[in-house]
């Protein structure tokens, strides 16, 4: 038997990844006193001098034809970023089939990623209208609108890996798969006071990205001699639809990005390491594999064949403890149990199926879909992080 996760669908960065997107929900940033000589669109006039690609200080992972190594380029960003606070901007359109949903991001960092904040409005068919991220070097918290309510979630910054987590900022899945997706080369390497900018452009699709049926493709990055990527766009036409992404770092220097006022909300939501699997082909488990107790008056939502059913648990559900659903063979509603039940008349669990867990005061905890084939031996399904990919309606990931 098999179970295989389908979608995540916790609601997240994702309208989010890695990512994205955060909400003007709260967090603030102080201007940063930035030297013009480190911003990103200096204050002064600056006069740019055209370089000899064969003999400029080129980024990371580019050489006088394109770029000859993404990867590096990418890490050489990250560093980059890292390495002194900064503010930008992100823009997200899509167009399919004559429905357009737009994200407008905006976000702070400080130096060595310690913190940020990211905040996001989404315009269009979409669960989440605006979204919240928040973190220090301990933990991270966010906040969601939804069309049903607001939602908050906590995790420390160790429960998701580091790059993905910063990505949410830093971009870098966005940039990773926008240089995958054209064939990149040199357009122009030009000397704007003390930096040495090396525009990079694409207007064919490579053919590695999750678009179909390209007719338009037209995609430019503007990345210094450290590989910081300063701005990059991207606009792809299909035959369906339209997709347009903008990155843009606003300015680059000493950065305070102070707590949300919804923090305190966000800090006392349940953080549980739950994990969904499969028992004997006939139970659906739901495993608590670590994290906070998940307190009694939590839910547990089970969706299955077009019907969905809602458990309240009695009792709290603590680290090493399991609660089990079964169908009953005789078309019964389902049951959940603290124990593996015996000696019971269980429907084979066969299908798609999506279980979310809520905590009492509505956040989710964990949410994913799955599906359960035979013959095969039996793989768990567990939960999603913030999805920082297309598991929304939107997402930010570019």
């Amino acid at each position: 038997m098999s179970t295989r996760p389908l979608a995540a669908l916790l609601l997240a960065t994702s309208l989010l990844v890695a990512g994205c997107v955060g909400g003007p929900t709260g967090g603030t940033t102080t201007a940063p006193t930035t030297d013009t000589t480190d911003a990103a669109d200096a204050t002064e006039t600056t006069t740019a001098t055209t370089l000899d690609p064969a003999n400029a200080d080129l980024p990371p992972g580019v050489d006088e034809s394109g770029v000859e190594n993404a990867s590096a380029l990418v890490a050489a960003h990250e560093d980059a970023l890292a390495g002194t606070g900064y503010e930008f901007e992100y823009r997200l359109q899509r167009r399919y089939d004559d429905e357009t949903t737009t994200v407008r991001q905006h976000g702070a960092a400080t130096a060595g990623l310690s913190s940020f904040v990211a905040k996001a409005t989404v315009d269009g068919e979409a669960p989440i209208t605006t979204s919240a991220t928040w973190a220090n070097e301990s933990v991270v918290l966010r906040h969601y609108e939804t069309n049903e309510g607001e939602q908050y979630k906590k995790q420390t910054r160790t429960d998701e890996p580091q790059r993905e987590t910063e990505s949410l900022v830093t971009k870098a899945t966005v940039l990773r798969s926008l240089l995958a997706s054209g064939e990149f080369s040199v357009a122009t390497v030009e000397r704007v006071g003390d930096r040495t900018l090396t525009t990079l452009r694409a207007d064919e699709y490579s053919g590695d990205g999750h678009f179909q049926d390209v007719e338009t493709f037209d995609a430019t990055v503007v990345v210094d001699a450290s590989g910081r990527v300063h701005e990059f766009t991207r606009t792809v036409e299909t035959d369906d639809g339209h997709r347009r992404s903008e990155f843009e770092i606003t300015s680059l220097g000493p950065t305070t990005v102070e707590r949300p006022d919804w923090a305190g909300q966000a800090a006392a939501s349940v953080n549980a390491d739950l994990e969904v699997t499969t028992s004997h082909e006939d139970f659906i488990v739901v495993f608590h594999r670590g994290g906070d107790v998940l307190p009694a008056g939590s839910t547990i939502r089970v969706e299955h064949d077009g019907e969905t059913r809602t458990f309240e648990l009695s009792s709290a559900l603590k680290p090493g403890d399991d609660r089990y659903v079964h169908y009953p063979a005789d078309g019964g509603d389902p049951v959940i149990s603290d124990e593996r039940p015996t000696d019971v008349d269980a429907e084979r669990v066969e299908g798609s199926y999506s279980v979310t867990v809520t905590d009492p005061d509505g956040n989710v905890v964990l949410s994913l879909g799955f599906g359960v084939g035979h013959g095969e031996s039996s793989e768990g399904g567990s939960s999603s992080d913030d999805p920082t990919t297309e598991t929304a309606t939107a997402s930010a990931d570019g």
